[in-house]
This record gives structure tokens, sequence and C-alpha cells, in this order.
């Protein structure tokens, strides 16, 4: 295989890996508008375009790629580097925004803003160490009985000594992480995600729907849904 036959099938294979993150086919999005936040290589422009298909997507990530330059024109006029708690963009823009990899829940009101009514927002994973904080806290709380405001000043703590560390997890934490894993039912698991979603509409008054990506996982996490009304 050549190398740019490898680079394509990369591109390919991490395209694929997006909409399916997200539950979402190429046919879905065929003739539609879809903001890609936290875009990177912009891997899901490239394979629209090598496929000749008539879903309109526009790159966003905060930091400029070393790729962007060699994009095909089709790919780079619909590319931006910009914040995503700042979209450049008018309300009712689009018909999807994706949000992946480094996108964060402060991104969310933004990109509802610019969802067409009926549009969809689609956020894959639902969390990464936040949902482990929340695993633990349910299981110091349900199963270990501890009091909550000693919950909280031990996951202040490890949040400190981990930012502090420049993200190296202290022992303590990492088998504290794999005993609530460990003891932990999958219905509780689950239970844990009920929580984060019901937090995140209460917080941001937008109502969520969610999809658990492997119910039987060890850590199963979850995509976030929003249809704003129509």
């Amino acid at each position: 295989m050549s190398e740019n036959s490898y680079e394509q099938s990369e591109i390919t294979a991490r395209a694929e890996f997006v909409l399916k993150n997200v539950d979402l086919s190429w046919s879905d999005i065929e003739q539609k508008d879809i903001l890609d936040i936290g875009s990177g290589e912009s891997a899901l422009a490239q394979e629209a375009t090598r496929r000749g298909s008539t879903a309109r997507i526009t790159s966003l990530d905060r930091k400029v790629e070393k790729n962007w330059l060699g994009l095909p024109g089709q790919v780079k006029k619909r590319l931006l580097q910009a914040e995503g708690e700042a979209l450049p963009f008018s309300e009712s823009s689009f018909d999807y925004a994706i949000m992946h990899g480094s996108a964060g829940s402060d991104v969310i009101p933004e990109a509802v803003r610019v969802l067409r009514p009926g549009g969809e927002l689609r956020m894959a994973p639902l969390a990464g160490m936040l949902l482990e904080y929340w695993n633990i806290s349910y299981y110091l709380d349900k199963v270990k009985g501890r009091p909550q405001q000693e919950i909280v000043q031990l996951l202040e703590d490890f949040d400190r000594r981990i930012e502090e560390a420049d993200g190296w997890l202290p022992n303590e934490y990492v088998k504290l992480r794999k005993e609530a894993l460990d003891t932990l039912s999958q219905p509780q698991k689950i239970k844990v995600i009920e929580m984060m979603v019901k937090r995140y509409s209460q917080v941001l008054n937008l109502s969520f729907s969610f999809k658990v990506d492997d119910p039987s996982a060890r850590e199963p996490n979850a995509l976030l849904i929003y249809k704003k009304p129509e």
C-alpha cells in the first residue's frame, strides 16, 4: 500500500469512527449542514469530499492542524479556527452539530444556538474523567455510606493534585476508581449516566436524551442528544 493510500485509509477509518460515535450514517447527513466541533484533521469533511457526499460539513477546531494547508479546496472553504464557546455563525445555521474529542459541555449552549429548529446536537462521549468522578462519588455514597461533604472534598483534592501533576493520576485515585468499577453493578453504572444527563438538563435548561454505547462495558459511556424544538 502506498503512503497516500495508507493516509486515505486512516482518514476513512477516522470518519467512520466519528459517525459511529454519534450514531449517524452517511445517508443521515446527505444534503444536511453539519458543524463538526473539535474536528482536528477534518477527517469527516475529507471523507465526505472523497465520497462525493452532498453533506455540507463545516469543520471547526480551536487550534490549527498541520495538515490543513494541504486539504482540498472544498474542505478548506468550510474550515475554521475558533473557540466552541463563541461560534462565528448565526442562529439556525446547521441541521446537526456534533461534538467529540476535546469538545466539552461548556460549548453546548453555543452549539444549540446555531441549530435549526428540528436540528440535533450529538456529543460523544458524554464525559471522560468527569464520569469517573461521578462513578466514584456514587460508589462512596451509595455503597460505602460516606458523608457527601467528605466525598466532595476528596474529589476536589484529587482534581487539584491531578491538575498540578499535569494529568498524572495519584495511585490512591487509580485504586479507588478500580474499586468503584469492580463493585458497582451494570444497572448502577447506567444509573450514574442517567444522573449526569439529568444534571446537564437542569444546569443548561435543555431536555437531553442519551444512548449508552455498550451497556455491558466495564465503564459504560453514552451519546448525549438534544433535539431543538420545531
